[in-house]
C-alpha cells in the first residue's frame, strides 16, 4: 500500500527526533509498504517569507494546501494517516476525500482527553474511515456516538528500540528519581488535574534527589538530552494530569520504560492489561503509597533493576512502532486486530 502521513516532521528543534509521525512512518515501512510524508508545518513556513507561525498561516497556508493537492494528484496513496489537527482543517480533509474516494482516511489522537471534544479533532474525524487514540473506554464512544465516527479504536504511545534503549551516562544525568514535563497540559487548571502530581513532584524534589525538566522554574530537556535523563535515573515517576481515563498514558511511560528507567506509575484503569504490576513496572494508589514504594525501590536495587529490565524487554517487544503500526494495518486489511489490549467499536 502507498501510505501518506500528514504530520509534523519538523527537523528544527530535537525533541522531534522521537516525533510520533516519524515512528508510524518508520514502523508502515518496515510492514512493507511505501510511506510519502507531508510535514504540514515546514510546507507553510516554506511558502511564507515570514518565519513566523502566526504570518505564514495568512501567507503560506492556501499555497502549502494546493502542494499538497498535488502531491496527492500524482500520488494517489490507499491510506492517508493523519496525526496533525492544529494546522490541517476540514476543508482540506474534505477536498482530498473528493480526490481519493476509495482511500481509507485514518486520524491518530495521542493528546489526553478532558471530557470534552476538541473542535479541531472533530473537524476531521468526522470525516474519517477510523479514529485511532491512546484513550479507551469513554473516549471512544464519545467519538463514535457523538461526532459519528465511523469506527474508533485505542492505539497507545509507540516506542522506537532505534533511539529508546538503556545506555550509560554522564554523571549530570544521573539521579534517584526523575519527572519531566509540564504540571498542566495546555490551558487546563490546576484544580482539574490530579492533585497528587504536583505535591508528589515537590515532595520528592526536596527529599528523594529528583531531577525535575520542564516545569516549576526547571528548564526542559529534549532529543538525546531527554533519553540521556531517563537512562540516567534509578525511579522514573509517572502520572498523567488526569488518571481516570481507561488505558490512557501519556508518552512519558513508553519513553521511560523503552529506555530502561524503573517505573512508578499512578495506575489507570485497565492498565494492567498492558503493564503488569511487579513485573514491568510498579503501580501507586496514593501519595502515601507512591512515598512508600519509592523508598523501597532505592534501596532494594536488585529488584528494581530486575522490574526496569522486564520493561524495557516488553516495551521494545510489545510496543515498539512497527508493531503497532503493524496493528494499523490490520485494521485497514482486516476491520480488527489482535492485542489483548484491543478496543473497538
Amino acid at each position: 500500500m502507498k501510505i501518506l502521513i500528514i504530520g509534523d516532521f519538523r527537523r528544527d528543534i530535537p525533541q522531534y527526533m522521537i516525533c510520533h509521525a516519524r515512528m508510524f512512518s518508520k514502523g508502515f515501512l518496515r510492514c512493507g509498504h511505501d510511506v510519502m510524508e507531508w510535514s504540514y508545518r515546514e510546507a507553510i513556513l516554506g511558502k511564507s517569507w515570514l518565519n513566523s507561525k502566526k504570518w505564514a498561516l495568512k501567507q503560506g497556508k492556501a499555497k502549502a494546501d494546493e502542494n499538497l493537492y498535488e502531491m496527492v494528484e500524482h500520488y494517489q496513496p490507499d491510506v492517508v494517516f493523519m496525526i496533525e489537527y492544529r494546522l490541517l482543517k476540514e476543508d482540506v480533509v474534505l477536498k482530498l476525500k473528493d480526490m481519493l474516494p476509495k482511500s481509507v482516511f485514518m486520524f491518530w489522537y495521542g493528546d489526553p482527553y478532558f471530557g470534552e471534544t476538541d473542535w479541531r479533532v472533530n473537524d476531521i474525524t468526522r470525516h474519517c474511515d477510523w479514529f485511532l487514540a491512546t484513550s479507551a473506554g469513554r473516549v471512544l464512544e464519545h467519538y463514535k456516538e457523538d461526532n459519528k465516527v465511523a469506527k474508533a479504536a485505542f492505539l497507545p504511545q509507540p516506542c522506537d528500540p532505534d533511539i529508546h534503549y538503556p545506555h550509560e551516562v554522564a554523571d549530570r544525568w544521573k539521579s534517584d528519581m526523575l519527572f519531566t514535563g509540564k504540571l498542566q497540559h495546555g490551558s487546563l487548571k490546576m484544580y482539574e488535574q490530579d492533585e497528587d502530581r504536583p505535591a508528589l513532584i515537590k515532595y520528592f524534589i526536596e527529599h528523594n534527589n529528583m531531577a525535575m525538566y520542564g516545569d516549576m522554574g526547571y528548564p526542559g530537556v529534549w532529543g538525546k538530552d531527554y533519553l540521556d535523563a531517563i537512562a540516567g535515573t534509578k525511579i522514573g515517576l509517572n502520572i498523567n494530569v488526569c488518571n481516570d481515563v481507561s488505558k490512557y498514558y501519556s508518552n512519558r511511560l513508553i519513553n521511560y520504560l523503552s529506555n530502561g528507567a524503573f517505573v512508578l506509575s499512578a495506575k489507570v484503569p485497565n492498565a494492567e492489561l498492558m503493564f503488569e504490576d511487579g513485573k514491568h513496572l510498579v503501580y501507586f494508589d496514593s501519595q502515601e503509597d507512591c512515598k512508600e514504594k519509592a523508598g523501597y525501590y532505592l534501596g532494594h536495587e536488585a529488584e528494581r533493576k530486575a522490574i526496569a529490565e522486564a520493561g524495557t524487554s516488553h516495551a521494545h517487544g510489545e510496543y515498539n512502532c512497527t508493531k503497532i503500526s503493524s496493528y494499523v494495518i490490520d485494521m485497514i486489511e482486516n476491520g480488527d486486530y489482535s492485542p489483548e489490549w484491543k478496543e473497538i467499536i
